[in-house]
């Protein structure tokens, strides 16, 4: 079983192949069949997010205009959006959406084109989910590639993030939430089943060490609840969740999706270890990328 996996969908190194080894030894043969099963129904293809390691940005790149951090390109007049406080936000991530066709999901649609920049706001920790001051999400159709870096004032109150271009590939990862049910499903001991989710999420992060587009990610389905009540400018929580006056909401979270998660911590070693972005897929289809959402926990 773990030859076939490392040899064909779940590309892995030696660390990670010798821990799923000695889980699967641990586990008793019984128990081998139900872990390869699990693992092969929650592959999921995602677009992992590749930093470039340079010194500087390379701003005539074909990749300078995909960037984490740093200051983002920016047609003349934008004015940089300011949190609920009036504190300029953090700049944490632009890209081409030409280049994030998503993977093995020819049923979603989404422009051709547009440059899609996100800010977050430095206190996005300590604000309410469904706050829209605590992020800001910009779109624009014009071409980036030969206009001003942007950057708040020189009072900027917030450090930037230290910036790096990326580039993106498909690859093979693990949906958790899929993996749970599979676990669940063919009745795998609970300490078996909590150690291969433990090692699913480094699987994971082995080959989106920064984050990734669409695909799965930890905490997919709560946060796809809380989008739907934020979206109506209700906070949310897991008893509300479940009260039936809320059903029209919970009817709407399938309708969400993730767009892209960032591992800020791994990225810009902030406080913050995952920034999600999530959006309606009829409004990822008409590029109406104000009306996504984004968590940061």
């Amino acid at each position: 079983m773990l030859a076939e996996l490392r040899s064909q969908d779940l590309p892995m190194n030696d660390e990670l192949h010798t821990a799923l080894r000695q889980l699967v030894l641990a586990a008793g043969p019984q128990w081998s069949t139900a872990i390869e099963k699990s693992l092969a129904n929650s592959k999921c293809l995602m677009l992992a997010i590749h930093p470039v390691d340079e010194a500087e940005l390379d701003h005539n790149s074909e990749h300078s205009y995909m960037r984490l951090g740093g200051r983002p390109l920016m047609s003349p007049g934008f004015a940089w959006p300011l949190d609920r406080a009036g504190q300029y936000m953090q700049f944490l991530l632009q890209v081409d959406i030409k280049n994030i066709n998503p993977p093995g999901q020819a049923s979603l649609d989404m422009p051709s084109s547009g440059y899609l920049s996100v800010f977050r706001s430095g206190q996005i920790l300590t604000m309410a989910d469904k706050d829209r001051k605590a992020f800001h999400l910009h779109f624009e159709a014009a071409n980036l590639s030969k206009v001003m870096l942007a950057a708040p004032d020189q009072n900027q109150p917030l450090p930037p993030l230290k910036g790096h271009t990326f580039t993106v590939a498909a690859g093979w990862a693990l949906d958790l939430e899929r993996l749970n049910y599979e676990t669940l499903a063919f009745a795998l001991p609970q300490n078996f089943a909590m150690a291969l989710l433990g090692w699913a999420e480094k699987y994971n992060l082995s080959i989106c060490a920064a984050g990734h587009f669409f695909g799965s990610a930890k905490n997919l389905e709560e946060e796809k609840e809380i989008c739907a009540f934020a979206a109506g400018g209700i906070s949310y929580d897991s008893t509300r969740a479940r009260d039936s006056h809320y059903s029209h909401l919970i009817a709407l979270k399938d309708n969400w999706i993730l767009l892209a998660r960032v591992y800020e911590c791994a990225v810009f070693k902030t406080t913050i270890s995952t920034t999600d972005i999530l959006i309606q897929k009829e409004d990822l289809a008409q590029g109406l990328f104000e009306r996504a959402w984004v968590i940061s926990r």
